[in-house]
């Protein structure tokens, strides 16, 4: 039975590391769909104030600035919506920006490969692995005759009740 226990683990492990790799996958797309529905949004948001500022330019009046309040918070909140998303695509791929140059490196490297400067190292969280756990079959009675039942059960085998 060995072998097929082997090859059983085997199977099971190309399973879970296949499902991580597509949850990723997937949390990647999510990611990069909320970054560019955010961009266009703020296109929009900057086209509306720059057409109302030239509008009111060509008029000869002054643009009252606090009229745009409320767009100005909301690129705010959108940008550093878009900061945290693009930090997050950093760390599924595994990857950092360089402090020095801005470009990606590796989240490994101790030196950037383009710039030689010394990056700070990254202190990781410890990983908790999920486990998974079976869950004891509950003890199934009879409700006529109290007698315990196979989980299978569909018949009560004493007194014939239907097992509900």
């Amino acid at each position: 039975m060995g072998i097929f226990d082997d090859f059983g683990k085997a199977v099971t492990d190309t399973y879970k590391s296949a499902t991580k790799a597509s949850g990723k996958l997937i949390e990647e797309g999510k990611i990069y769909l909320m970054i560019k529905d955010n961009e266009a949004e703020m296109k929009e948001i900057f086209e509306r104030i720059g057409k109302e500022y030239c509008e009111t330019y060509f008029r000869g009046e002054l643009l009252d600035n606090a009229k745009f309040e409320n767009d100005y918070e909301e690129l705010k909140r959108m940008q550093l919506e878009n900061d945290e998303a693009r930090e997050r695509l950093l760390q599924l791929k595994k990857l950092r920006k360089c402090e020095n140059c801005q470009k990606e490196i590796s989240a490994e490297n101790l030196f950037c490969q383009y710039c030689g400067t010394r990056q700070p190292e990254i202190v990781e969280e410890p990983q908790v692995e999920e486990v998974e756990v079976e869950e004891e079959p509950k003890e199934v009675k009879c409700k006529n005759c109290d007698i315990v039942l196979d989980s299978d059960s569909v018949f009560c085998p004493k007194c014939g009740q239907k097992v509900e």
